[in-house]
């Protein structure tokens, strides 16, 4: 005996109260089983919005509809679940939704919409219980960003690192919670970090700007430590005692590894303020990079400057990145020529300079250093490859290379405390140390002064 039924999905359809309109936004995902002259509609856990979903296309040949019912390739809904996800789901729903009604018809039993309903909350039962428990370890990472006292620049970090622990999740259906964040979540999360590439599949379609880069292993600790403060506020009683033991007190990190920092000369500085650029768009990046040579700023911090920053000729500030560690402020006395560059400019906003942003920023200086010539050719330490590599100056160039440079012209002479005062640099910054390693200038005066 045939036994004939028919399963199909579609978005459930809603008025708005107000307006009278169908809502095509965040739209529940209906799954509709006809069988015996009844008919059940099944909630299948995901929303999607109306644009996103194929229900059915033209076949080119017979120019008849086909139906499709499936969400739209390279697309994520609201809560931010990829498309393969969710149409896995629903084709793990219906072939289970037929095994349910076929054996119980092969077993002579009487299928009701009860008897569906209970057989399919049970087989996924374990994926609600598990979505609950996951929404509750969400719902504490946002208390987490919204509470925890940090810096707006951290908070964007521990942002970004919910967001890649969000695609982990999504892209190997890792049943989240807190039960489950133990060492070895912490071991599948730093593989799949390391083995994250822009070129997989999943991110096909994507702009750029949502696709991730490959990830250095200083990169994927930066993101381990964050993810470790997040588990370590959890850990105490007024946060919940969401977990008796933080999991990273039985897993080993791997140390970040740096190189020594690359910096400008005084005479490339000086040359690159000097130098007579036509293209206004380059000369205008030319001040603001130059700026912040003579201020040692960070690229953060130097987009907030406005004129009431500058007290007597001094710019003051409280370092975005420190600011909860560190309650004194910068103070950074104007240069000659850092003054010269401020007179160039009145915005009528207060604004310092006309900052850009800052990934058109950095991209502007490689181009605005292959314009005057400054290809030094220099030796750094490639975070992806663990190995050094000989690059050009211009290849390299960016906003922290001016901070760099602020600091390098200024440490065989000045005091570190003094330097750290304007810099920003809290007291034993690991960073800011890697500054005092011996470069060959000093070796070589060493040498002639004592030895020649």
């Amino acid at each position: 005996m045939k036994i004939k039924y028919s399963i199909n999905f579609r978005l459930e359809k809603r008025k708005d109260k107000e307006t009278g309109e169908l809502i095509t936004k965040n739209i529940p995902i209906r799954m509709d089983f006809a069988y015996e002259g009844k008919r059940l509609t099944y909630f299948t856990g995901y929303r999607i919005d109306a644009e996103k979903w194929i229900e059915d296309i033209i076949d080119p040949e017979t120019g008849l509809k086909v139906k499709i019912q499936r969400v739209k390739k390279n697309t994520t809904n609201q809560d931010g679940v990829q498309y393969n996800i969710i149409n896995k789901h629903l084709e793990e729903l219906k072939l289970k939704t037929e095994e349910i009604y076929n054996k119980a018809k092969i077993n002579h039993l009487d299928v009701t919409n009860e008897h569906l309903s209970k057989h399919l909350s049970q087989v996924f039962n374990s994926t609600k219980t598990t979505s609950t428990a996951q929404t509750i370890f969400w719902d504490k990472w946002d208390e987490f960003l919204k509470t925890h006292k940090v810096s707006d620049l951290r908070r964007k970090q521990l942002k970004s690192t919910k967001n890649h622990l969000e695609r982990f999740v999504q892209q190997t259906n890792y049943k989240l919670s807190f039960e489950t964040t133990t060492p070895k979540l912490l071991a599948d999360f730093e593989k799949f970090l390391l083995a994250d590439s822009p070129d997989k599949e999943e991110y096909k379609g994507l702009k750029k700007n949502k696709i991730p880069r490959k990830k250095s292993q200083n990169t994927v600790t930066g993101i381990l430590k964050r993810f470790r403060s997040f588990l370590s506020w959890c850990v105490l009683p007024q946060n919940g005692a969401m977990l008796k033991e933080n999991p990273f007190s039985n897993y080993q990190l791997k140390g970040e590894i740096y190189g020594a920092p690359i910096c400008m000369t005084k005479d490339e500085r000086d040359y690159l303020y000097s130098v007579d650029i036509a293209d206004e768009r380059l000369s205008r990046v030319r001040d603001i990079f130059c700026f912040q040579c003579f201020v040692g700023c960070r690229v953060g911090d130097l987009i907030t400057f406005t004129k009431d920053d500058i007290i007597d000729n001094t710019l003051i500030y409280y370092p975005n990145k420190t600011k909860t560690e560190n309650h004194t402020p910068a103070k950074v006395p104007l240069s000659n020529k850092a003054k010269a560059i401020l007179k160039k400019y009145d915005s009528p906003d207060g604004k310092l300079l006309p900052f850009i942003s800052e990934q058109k920023y950095n991209d502007y200086l490689k181009e605005l250093f292959e314009k005057v010539g400054l290809k030094r050719m220099v030796t750094r330490f490639n975070p992806l490859t663990m190995e050094k590599e000989k690059v050009s100056l211009s290849q390299i160039a960016s906003s922290h290379l001016a901070r760099r440079t602020f600091i390098h012209i200024l440490h065989r002479n000045v005091k570190d405390s003094v330097i750290a005062s304007m810099s920003g640099h809290v007291k034993g910054s690991k960073a800011f140390d890697r500054y005092y390693d011996v470069d060959d200038d000093t070796r070589q005066e060493a040498i002639n002064k004592y030895l020649d």
